[in-house]
């Protein structure tokens, strides 16, 4: 926070950070309008025609290896609100929230909409507020704490009028942080309270989902995978067993071991973009580890992970399948459906 404040950066730097940050992320509707630019760059060809002509390459730094990063944005109508409630498949055990996030609502919506439906089918209503915001994760990261904490409490007074068991995220960037609101207000009385209480009932997906596995339902899918575990789950939240867990579970996935899986991948919240050398070199050693396994697939949890380790397969030039577990229990209990519906 002290370096964001008082450290001297090229003033159009400070600029576009201030715009991105201050007056885009906490907005729903403008960052989603972000989204809908960063498609058109995509499908319009000019990200194409950007590419030939290799004016990446003439700005200092990777910038090129970055952009590289970023997945085919999923169109507006791809990008469509959660349903605010999805009722339980059976008995009701739990009434949960749900935190969808703002990078895993825009670049990995179907993340998101998987999630929901396995803690349906696992007997859990799912309440989705819309008045929710991004977590202010990447604010934290900064060190820009006013918007963070501005942040932190438009998020509390929302979340803080439902009457829920937990509130749910599947990026670990997201609950890491929203964990850390007691301590981001900690100097106001006001939001202490409500910031306590909600930090008790945050759980990552896998928590939940490990808790009441989909027997009977798991179809086959045979894929060997490791799995890469993020720093804001292992590190910041101490969650390992729940995600190994969770994917042993599955019929036909073979978890590999993964040399060095505690240590970052290099995306580190927002390194790719700040210190892009060394998160690239941090990457490079983490691809060398994950060719050395066999893997056929990388399982991860984390919107940065996903992006970061794509990136390194594509510099590789690897054919590794880059996927959040979710989606993988996902792909199990469709491949579970599919066998069921032939059989009736």
């Amino acid at each position: 926070a002290q370096i964001y404040r008082y450290a001297k950066r090229p003033l159009v730097y400070k600029l576009m950070e201030k715009v991105v940050l201050d007056y885009i992320f906490p907005y729903p509707r403008r960052l989603s309008l972000l989204a809908d630019t960063i498609g058109l760059y995509q499908v319009s060809g000019l990200q194409r025609s950007v590419h030939l002509s290799r004016l990446l390459k003439l700005i200092p730094g990777e910038l090129d290896q970055v952009e590289l990063m970023l997945p085919t944005v999923p169109s507006r109508k791809l990008r469509r609100e959660l349903p605010e409630v999805t009722p339980a498949e059976g008995e009701r055990r739990l009434r949960v929230a749900f935190f969808s996030g703002c990078v895993m609502n825009l670049l990995y919506p179907s993340v998101n909409a998987k999630a929901v439906r396995l803690m349906a089918l696992q007997g859990c209503e799912v309440i989705v507020p819309r008045d929710q915001i991004c977590c202010g994760a990447l604010h934290s990261h900064r060190g820009n704490l006013e918007t963070a904490r501005r942040m932190a409490r438009k998020n509390l007074d929302v979340f803080s009028q439902l009457d829920v068991e937990a509130v749910v995220a599947d990026a670990p960037g997201c609950s890491s942080v929203l964990k850390e609101y007691p301590e981001l207000l900690r100097d106001e009385p006001t939001y202490q309270e409500k910031a306590l209480k909600f930090r008790d009932k945050i759980r990552d997906i896998s928590e939940l989902l490990v808790g009441e596995p989909l027997n009977g339902r798991l179809g086959q899918v045979p894929l060997k995978v490791v799995y890469d575990q993020p720093c804001h789950l292992l590190h910041a939240q101490r969650i390992s067993q729940e995600p190994h867990t969770l994917i042993r579970s599955i019929p036909g996935v073979e978890l590999l071991p993964l040399v060095e899986s505690e240590m970052c991948c290099g995306s580190a919240g927002i390194y790719t973009l700040t210190h892009t050398e060394m998160s690239l070199q941090i990457l490079d050693r983490k691809m060398e580890n994950i060719l050395r396994s066999g893997a056929q697939a990388i399982v991860t949890g984390n919107p940065g992970c996903l992006l970061q380790l794509r990136l390194g397969a594509l510099r590789r030039k690897a054919p590794l399948e880059v996927l959040h577990y979710v989606e993988l229990l996902d792909r199990s209990y469709q491949a579970g459906k599919a066998i069921a519906t032939v059989r009736g």
